[in-house]
């Protein structure tokens, strides 16, 4: 697991600690980011300031807003739907705005903007789908698959 540092200011301290083994099944288990972050990976939440970054949770990739002042952790993309999407950063606004791409076993890369709130809340809205730019044989499969996926999550 990785520590995450703030350098700024000229000094540098860690922001989140190193998690050696979570203490429970879905807690924070450690930063795993990428070793290159986004060109601006950085938002403002109200007067404070956060990273937006990818990292591995569990068997997927999900997106981490992470408080720069008190190193304080949320997934913003935990599974839903039952799809375990992968997810990764690519640009913020240094605002309140951040683009990232998404997709899973049956949902070809998506295109995704997140917006956030001064609480740090964020909204996700598709931007571009890949699924209509692929052969119709292409899409049905994938559409067979996904209903495979559902039923034998049911199970």
């Amino acid at each position: 697991m990785t520590a995450i540092n703030d350098f700024s200011e000229n000094q540098i301290k860690s922001i989140v600690d190193i998690v050696d083994a979570p203490s429970s099944a879905g807690e924070f288990p450690g930063s795993n980011p990428d070793p290159t972050l986004p060109s601006s990976p950085l938002v403002q939440l109200g007067d404070r300031e956060h990273l937006v970054v990818h990292s591995v949770w569990g068997s997927h990739t999900t997106i981490l807003l992470i408080s720069i002042k008190d190193g304080s952790v949320k997934n913003l993309t935990p599974l839903e739907d039952n799809l375990p999407y992968s997810w990764s950063v690519l640009c913020t606004d240094n605002n309140k705005r951040v683009i990232c791409i998404r997709s899973s076993n049956t949902v070809p890369f998506e295109v995704v903007l997140g917006e956030f709130d001064d609480q740090g809340n964020v909204s996700w809205r598709v931007l571009q789908e890949s699924l209509s730019l692929l052969p119709q044989s292409v899409q049905d499969g994938l559409r067979a698959l996904k209903k495979v996926s559902s039923f034998s999550s049911q199970s």
